[in-house]
């Protein structure tokens, strides 16, 4: 069996002896007293509510390993599995006492990831609700980046998710990593024209005027903001803002040039950076939902140059795709070859993730992170062990 080892740029492949596949199980018993059971082994924590249960009533949780029976959440093409996948059992014969005094109170399961801490990125854990049809329910989930000295949560579980959710005879959890979606329609905007200020980031607007806008009262446009992470263009000599991604509801023809606000970075304070890095703005645009790393430099098409004002960059365009706008030397943009090569190292590096997992495989490979289609579930290492 072969185990990759993510970090946050590359990829490490390390050849182990073939071991027993099998399912990882770890008992206990929670309730009474102990209303919280840490699951080192399985990068994951369970509370219950204060008083919920009386006595102590024994549990299994079972870290399922990969294999194609597994009951994983199917990933969209934005989405990454970024926990292990966790089984929580009754211990027991469900009787009468047990079925009185747990089944069907609440709590919560909190479990770590491996996500970084990116702007406009979110961490959702799903819960197992049809086992045969493998279908999977969205829990509302509060993410946790950085204990404090205050703190009660064990220190090995940052960065966590967490959410609250009922205990049925069986459950199963798993955390996937995706852009934050934010949509807008005709009830949240005020005004003839449809103006979309993004709440996470209000520097982010899209403006797109009334003749645009379809007579359709269920009309509505979805944004996503993607950071990318700044560490990964050291030396490039340029600036590389998010990508802003605006789809609709429907077709629409837009006759009119909507108007885009973005900054170049979504950190406050940090503004000044953008003006005082020298160089040519420049936005790239990526039309195929397919080919997601195929940009494209439109600047030369837009029907106004793209301009800069106290770190935010203002353009117009006349299609919904992606966009990201780009401060570069000049020296990259003398030549053809040197501003593809600039996109493809771009391209090449848009969503790492902490090596804090190992991958499971049915055969030696090396993984391109980026493919979320992989089939494979995460195995917990504590981080005093990791390679």
């Amino acid at each position: 069996m072969s185990v990759i080892l993510y970090t946050e740029t590359k990829h490490l492949k390390i050849i182990i002896s073939p071991a027993k596949e099998e399912d990882e199980l770890i008992k206990g018993k929670i309730g009474g007293k102990e209303d919280s059971w840490h699951l080192r082994e399985a990068g994951a924590s369970i509370k219950l509510c204060s008083g919920a249960v009386q006595q102590p009533v024994p549990f299994t949780c079972r870290c399922l390993l990969w294999n194609p029976r597994t009951l994983s959440p199917s990933t969209a093409s934005d989405e990454i599995l970024v926990s292990s996948v966790i089984e929580i059992s009754h211990d027991g014969p469900p009787d009468l006492d047990y079925k009185k005094s747990f089944e069907g109170i609440s709590f919560t399961v909190s479990l770590m990831h491996s996500a970084p801490y990116l702007e406009g990125y979110e961490v959702v854990i799903k819960q197992l609700t049809d086992q045969e049809n493998n279908e999977w329910k969205e829990l509302k989930t509060e993410n946790t980046w950085h204990g404090s000295e205050t703190s009660t949560v064990p220190k090995w579980l940052f960065p966590f998710a967490q959410a609250v959710c009922t205990k049925s005879a069986v459950s199963s959890f798993a955390a996937v990593w995706r852009p934050k979606s934010f949509t807008f329609s005709r009830s949240t905007t005020v005004g003839p024209e449809l103006t979309c200020i993004v709440p996470d980031f209000p520097d982010v607007s899209v403006q797109i005027p009334q003749s645009c806008v379809p007579v359709n009262q269920d009309f509505c446009v979805t944004i996503q903001v993607q950071e990318f992470p700044s560490s990964e263009l050291k030396g490039e000599e340029g600036l590389v803002g998010p990508v802003l991604y605006i789809s609709s509801s429907q077709n629409v023809t837009l006759i009119a040039p909507v108007t885009i606000r973005i900054p170049l970075t979504l950190h406050e304070g940090n503004q000044e950076l953008a003006e005082l890095c020298p160089g040519e703005l420049r936005i790239l645009h990526c039309e195929s939902l397919v080919e997601p790393h195929d940009w494209k430099d439109i600047t030369d098409r837009l029907d106004e140059p793209p301009c800069l004002l106290d770190g935010k960059v203002q353009f117009k365009v006349r299609h919904f795709s992606r966009f990201r706008p780009v401060k570069l030397r000049r020296s990259r943009l003398q030549s053809a070859s040197g501003f593809n090569e600039f996109v493809r190292k771009l391209c090449s590096r848009s969503r790492p993730q902490h090596a804090r997992f190992l991958r499971a495989c049915v055969r030696p490979v090396y993984v391109d992170i980026l493919d979320s289609n992989f089939s494979a579930i995460h195995k917990t290492i504590p981080r005093e062990r990791s390679l």
